[in-house]
């Protein structure tokens, strides 16, 4: 990586690395409606796109246009996906109070019967 900095001496001891990968999105140009991005799942499986199959030197990106995302808005057809965690998982507090009951009651039973013992 070359950084032109003008007449300045020229910088040392300077690494780069790179922090994330490129965020762009290429979209068809023959495209008039609105295009929506749709995020925020986190099990949701990466795209698949055609453009990712094309070798960049087909891609015409010389001629790409820079584009701006409209304002965030909610997805009115939003359904959150299934909870498919098991029933301990999901109720954890249930399973822990019913844990809890039983090992009062084991507990109780071996008072009782250590009492039957004694007397």
């Amino acid at each position: 990586m070359t950084i032109f900095n003008g007449d300045d001496e020229p910088l040392r001891a300077i690494r780069l690395r790179a922090l994330a990968q490129s965020r762009a999105l290429l979209v068809e140009a023959a495209r008039h409606t609105p295009l929506h991005v749709l995020y925020g799942d986190p099990l949701a499986r990466p795209p698949e796109y055609d453009f990712a199959l094309l070798p960049r030197s087909e891609l015409d990106v010389a001629r790409a246009r820079t584009g701006r995302l409209g304002l965030e808005t909610l997805n009115a057809a939003f359904e959150p996906r299934p909870d498919t965690r098991s029933y301990i998982a999901r109720h954890r507090g249930v399973v822990s109070g019913v844990l809890a009951v039983a090992a009062v009651a084991v507990a109780l039973g071996g008072l009782l019967a250590l009492r039957r013992r004694g007397a």
